[in-house]
């Protein structure tokens, strides 16, 4: 069974996938490139907040940290504003609305997971012990 943070990736990588799949047929090879650059600009700062930060650090403390929390934060958003520069200074799309698209698509995918996952994972019943 998959932990709620690796489904949360897994589920962003498949719409991510599906998104440059359409893309490709609906416009063309840009349009799907821009939005896969978009999209990985997304991914991969909250793919590393996820795995690292709350998964693989201090796993046998049951004491959650609100430093650490706000640190994983500021690391993906330093690591989006990197992601950005690199695909703007780099890459140099021909339609950069394509990669906010990208971005947007895949980041507001991220936040609905976690609400959606949240709800389920913690209810009430069962942290109430």
């Amino acid at each position: 069974m998959l932990s709620y943070p690796k489904k949360i990736v897994l589920l962003q990588i498949q719409a991510l996938i599906l998104g440059s799949v359409i893309s490709f047929f609906l416009a063309d090879f840009v349009f799907a490139r821009e939005f896969v650059l978009g999209g990985l600009i997304a991914i991969l700062p909250q793919t590393m907040f996820f795995l690292i930060f709350i998964n693989l650090l201090d796993l046998h403390i049951t004491v959650f940290s609100y430093s650490r929390i706000y640190f994983a934060e500021l690391v993906k958003l330093l690591l989006s504003a990197l992601g950005f520069i690199v695909v703007f200074k780099i890459v140099v799309p021909e339609n950069p609305l394509i990669v906010f698209f990208g971005f947007f698509t895949i980041y507001l995918l991220q936040l609905s997971t976690v609400f959606f996952l949240g709800q389920r994972v913690f209810r009430p019943s069962r942290l109430e012990g």
